[in-house]
């Protein structure tokens, strides 16, 4: 049986994203990053590039009573650039450290990749499809409410990541869906 994830990414989209993932099937398990870590009201998995502000996403997600996450998942080399009271913060959190990055990807890719890369290597699932992941310079950010002009750039380790996740992952919105398709049911499942 295929375990599916749901990637939620900081998209505006997002939760029209996962509307329509929702209504396809259930997932066995929500990868979540970022902006979305405090509003995401289940259970989860949160990754992140930005050790920096996981303290205050688990405290809001703490204040709104949501469950706390099944595992914490941040780059392997997140100490290079943090003060070092980050640094004994983030390290009194139970962490997982992981490269970010499949195999012969060498630019980043953004927290998307990132959260589709802990889904389907580190969490050992079949399949994952990608809301509010769209890598579109158009797509505007949840939180800033403005277009993200970095998108553009990130796509280039979606390209290096395709020859390994284009049988595994979809996308529900955006240049990513262009790039890997939408999904359908029976892929979902299947």
């Amino acid at each position: 049986m295929v375990r599916p994830a749901l990637i939620v990414g900081s998209a505006l989209s997002v939760w029209k994203d996962v509307e329509g993932a929702l209504a396809m099937g259930e997932f066995a398990e929500v990868v979540t990053c970022n902006d979305t870590i405090p509003n995401w009201p289940g259970e989860c998995v949160v990754v992140t590039f930005h050790p920096e502000k996981l303290i205050a996403w688990l405290e809001a997600r703490d204040r709104r009573n949501f469950p706390k996450p099944a595992a914490l998942y941040v780059k392997s080399e997140w100490r290079e650039k943090q003060p070092p009271n980050v640094v004994r913060e983030i390290e009194a959190l139970d962490i997982i450290e992981t490269d970010y990055r499949f195999p012969g990807q060498t630019h980043s890719g953004s927290s998307g990749l990132f959260c589709t890369k802990v889904a389907l290597v580190n969490r050992g699932h079949e399949r994952a499809l990608c809301c509010g992941v769209p890598m579109s310079p158009d797509a505007m950010h949840i939180v800033r409410q403005r277009r993200w002009g970095g998108a553009a750039t990130m796509q280039a380790g979606w390209q290096e990541a395709y020859p390994v996740i284009k049988d595994s992952v979809r996308s529900m919105s955006g240049w990513t869906a262009q790039l890997l398709g939408k999904p359908t049911p029976d892929w979902l499942l299947g």
